[in-house]
C-alpha cells in the first residue's frame, strides 16, 4: 500500500492541530505542585482545629484536630489563611512566611527538613535560610512563644 500524498499546507495544519492538541492536553493534566491536595485546605482556623487568628496573631492549642502537627518534633504545618509555616524543630516551634521570597509563591511543601517552594524549587532549611535557589534572601520569621500547649505566633 502506497502511503496517500499530502500537500505541505495539508501537512501544516494536521501538525499545528497534533501541536495544540498536545499542549491542551498537558495542560489539562499540569501538576500544580500539590494545591488541591493541600491537607489544609477545608479546615479553617476554629476552636476544633485548634488555630486561631486575630489580626497579626495565631494562636495554636496543639490539642486541636490541626495543631497537633507540630506538637512533637518534626512536625509541620502550612496554616493557609494566615500564609504561614510552622515547623517543630528538636522541640522548638518556629514560624515563617509562606511566601516565597523569589517571586512570591505560597510555600506548602515540607520534607527532609526542607521548606520547597513548588513554582521554582527554591528551598529553605528550618531556619529560613536559603538552601537551594533561585530565591537569594531567608524567609522571614516570625516570633513565638509557647506556654504549655498553647503557641502565639506574631506576624511582624
Amino acid at each position: 500500500m502506497k502511503p496517500e500524498k499530502c500537500s505541505r499546507r495539508e501537512f501544516l495544519r494536521w501538525a499545528g492541530s497534533l501541536s495544540l492538541g498536545t499542549v491542551v492536553f498537558s495542560l489539562v493534566g499540569c501538576d500544580t505542585g500539590g494545591m488541591e491536595s493541600d491537607p489544609d485546605r477545608g479546615n479553617p482556623p476554629g476552636e476544633e482545629t485548634g488555630i486561631t487568628i486575630e489580626g497579626n496573631v495565631v494562636t495554636l492549642d496543639l490539642t486541636g484536630s490541626v495543631a497537633r502537627r507540630v506538637a512533637e518534633p518534626g512536625g509541620f504545618l502550612h496554616i493557609d489563611a494566615a500564609d504561614m509555616l510552622v515547623v517543630n524543630v528538636n522541640g522548638t516551634i518556629r514560624a515563617f512566611s509562606a511566601i516565597c521570597t523569589h517571586q512570591g509563591c505560597e510555600i506548602r511543601d515540607f520534607q527532609n527538613n526542607l521548606f520547597t517552594c513548588w513554582c521554582h524549587g527554591s528551598q529553605f532549611d528550618t531556619d529560613g535560610q536559603v538552601v537551594r535557589g533561585p530565591a537569594s534572601s531567608p524567609l522571614p520569621e516570625y516570633t513565638v512563644e509557647r506556654n504549655g500547649n498553647i503557641v502565639r505566633i506574631t506576624k511582624r
